[in-house]
């Protein structure tokens, strides 16, 4: 028999191990459960994970072993579930899941075929609060995270104690920032796929090694581990796409006041989703047109030229609705918005938070 686990517990450990026992696949959906280590395994070409808990051990060790299951049909049973849940192993082929008057059982698999232990994956190398990390994952990882992306990976990387990540699709760079403790050469390229299992864990800090060929993140001796498999690519340096001298800029006061606006103009785009920019006196107009028209004005500051010394210059650009809308939703506070031309690459700040989008072209 083994030890109760609370159901949500339960839900809470397949939840970490979804990215990869629950993504589809008929070859590995599934959930290896080690009731000697205490932990559940699931693993792919490319990603493994893993999850310690107490509760999964045995009551009795001369009876510990490995429960091989499907994981699409473990989450259905567990989602009907609640309160304490018993788990116990009747047969060799069955895993018999029990809360209160509700009973199921499982066919259990061979553990030999599952091949999912993860002996390496114990690697601690530097160590981060675990909450800021994700929140660094998270708007790079918009970007990163499309479909048939060549740079299909977020780079995170260490510099004057602080924390840099990027991410690309080939349209528009996300970079976002973050204060650090000490650290020194920390510069990893984080597939999205690993990327996305991090911003699922539970935790309060988070540390991460490698070795030549893998990536590896632990929350700690009862949390979760993950190792990727490192990608070969090379990715884009950031730094010479950004423009040295500036043309036109403005600031708006608000973040949201941007979000609201391109949520309302967005009830009329055309095919290509764009979304025409026209800086003015005193405010940024926001202007579609496709299914009917649409604009709004968002209050803003000229900052180039300068307002007082300078002529006025007339700038106007096409850019996707959505990259404008994942930026203002990540954002906050005042947003600085810089370009040179409506055919070269338009730069907004805000914060930690920065974007290079390419324009669309009239």
């Amino acid at each position: 028999m083994l030890q109760s686990i609370n159901a949500a517990d339960l839900r809470s450990i397949l939840k970490t191990l979804a990215p990869v026992a629950l993504k589809g696949s008929a070859d590995f959906g599934t959930v290896l459960i080690d009731t000697q280590e205490g932990a559940a395994y699931s693993r792919d070409a490319e990603l493994s994970i893993k999850v310690l808990s107490g509760a999964l051990r045995y009551t009795k060790p001369d009876t510990a072993g490995q429960v091989f299951v499907n994981a699409k049909k473990l989450a259905a049973v567990v989602s009907a579930l609640s309160g304490a849940v018993e788990l116990s192993t009747p047969t060799e082929k069955l895993l018999r899941l029990k809360a209160g008057r509700s009973k199921f059982e499982l066919p259990v698999f061979d553990p030999a075929t599952a091949q999912v232990r993860m002996e390496k994956i114990e690697g601690v190398g530097h160590s981060f609060p675990l909450k800021d990390f994700q929140s660094l994952l998270a708007f790079p990882l918009e970007a990163a995270d499309t479909h048939n992306n060549a740079y299909a990976a977020v780079k995170v990387s260490s510099k004057d104690e602080n924390l840099y990540a990027s991410g690309t699709d080939g349209h528009r760079l996300a970079l976002s920032a973050r204060p650090a403790e000490a650290i020194i050469g920390l510069d990893v390229l984080i597939p999205t796929r690993a990327a996305r299992a991090v911003r699922e864990l539970d935790g309060e800090r988070i540390s991460i090694a490698e070795d030549e060929t893998t990536i590896y993140f632990s929350t700690g001796d009862a949390g979760a581990r993950i190792a990727a498999k490192k990608l070969v690519e090379k990715f884009p340096d950031h730094r010479k796409y950004i423009p040295a001298a500036i043309k036109a800029e403005i600031k708006i006061h608000e973040a949201k006041e941007a979000l609201d606006a391109l949520r309302h103009v967005g009830t009329c785009l055309d095919d290509d989703k764009r979304v025409e920019l026209h800086f003015g006196e005193g405010s940024v107009l926001f202007k579609t047109a496709g299914d009917g028209r649409a604009e709004e004005s968002v209050p803003s500051d000229t900052v180039i030229p300068d307002p007082v010394f300078d002529e006025p210059l007339e700038f106007k650009v096409a850019l996707d609705h959505r990259f404008l809308t994942d930026f203002f939703q990540h954002a906050t506070g005042p947003v600085r918005i810089a370009g040179n031309s409506d055919s070269e690459p338009v730069l907004f700040k805000s914060g930690n938070l920065q974007m290079l989008v390419a324009p669309i072209r009239w």
